[in-house]
């Protein structure tokens, strides 16, 4: 998915928030991997209150949140590039 999210980032970056959740316990092959996917969006290093609060169950999840705060869609596992 990194590609893809890469390229949604390039379109709607400037409006739209991207974040993602880490779940490696090296916060350096994260670092890593962000700078060599190139990824401009911050990343959050997940833990168990962050996966219970946002109902992150599977990886990829992906959780789309109004600018209200309101969850309006959840999606467990890849979705096609079109879709996202």
């Amino acid at each position: 998915m990194a590609p893809i999210l890469g390229r949604a980032h390039a379109v709607y970056g400037d409006k739209v928030q991207f974040l993602t959740v880490a779940y490696d316990k090296n916060v350096q092959r994260v670092q890593r991997f962000a700078q060599a996917e190139k990824h401009a969006w911050p990343y959050l290093m997940g833990t168990q209150q962050i996966s219970n609060s946002y109902r992150l169950e599977g990886v990829p999840t992906f959780c789309f949140i109004a600018p209200d705060g309101q969850v309006v869609r959840y999606v467990v596992g890849s979705m096609p590039e079109k879709e996202l």
